[in-house]
């Protein structure tokens, strides 16, 4: 009788036990929901912080074929988005493919900067090509690259160049020859840029 009197007395005990571990058991459980969450809210802000300090820009073809005036320096114009690269960023900046030209609509940044501009064969005159920024400085010439007469076979001439570029300063790629004639840009020729770097502003 004794006996079924002391287990009787337990039982409040082991229910107050028992309760006790349930919550610490919930709340455990809880805690490590939480945790998982924290970790994949973690994983996804550092996901957009990548996103949004990853290198920018553009990387695009000739669309067609263009003419140069003679003994004129040309804008290269129309140009065409290469697979899988946008011609533009929504947040920093954009290039119009119509006109050619980049404008850098973020904070100040560095760029690499790479142009290569392909004239159809020709047997007279010079080829050059171009890079060229504006905005807060007057133009500047960054990069050009010259190609002589005899060009029987057609020519690609390379620039390439790391630059500054201020929040609303501009860059584009130009073409010259001097042949007597018109000349023709080809659907060879490529333009791409990539911001490496942000400014201090």
């Amino acid at each position: 009788m004794q006996a079924g009197r002391a287990a009787t007395n337990w039982r409040p005990f082991l229910y107050g036990v028992g309760f006790i571990a349930g919550v610490l058991l919930l709340l455990g459980a809880a805690a490590f929901g939480i945790s998982i969450a924290a970790i994949v809210y973690n994983s996804r802000e550092h996901q957009k912080t990548i996103h949004r300090t990853r290198a920018i820009g553009f990387s695009v073809y000739k669309n067609g074929t263009q003419s140069i005036t003679d003994n004129t320096t040309t804008i290269v114009t129309i140009w065409t988005s290469a697979a899988g690269y946008p011609a533009y960023d929504h947040t920093y900046g954009a290039f119009n493919e119509t006109s050619g030209v980049y404008t850098a609509n973020s904070k100040d940044g560095t760029y690499m900067v790479t142009a290569t501009i392909c004239f159809a064969a020709s047997a007279t005159g010079i080829r050059e090509a171009r890079l060229v920024t504006s905005g807060t400085h007057s133009a500047i010439v960054y990069d050009r690259a010259v190609a002589t007469a005899s060009i029987t076979g057609g020519v690609c001439l390379n620039v390439n160049q790391i630059m500054d570029l201020p929040y609303g300063d501009t860059v584009w790629v130009e073409a010259f020859s001097n042949s007597g004639s018109t000349e023709t840009v080809t659907a060879q020729s490529r333009f791409s840029l990539e911001r490496i770097a942000f400014g201090a502003a």
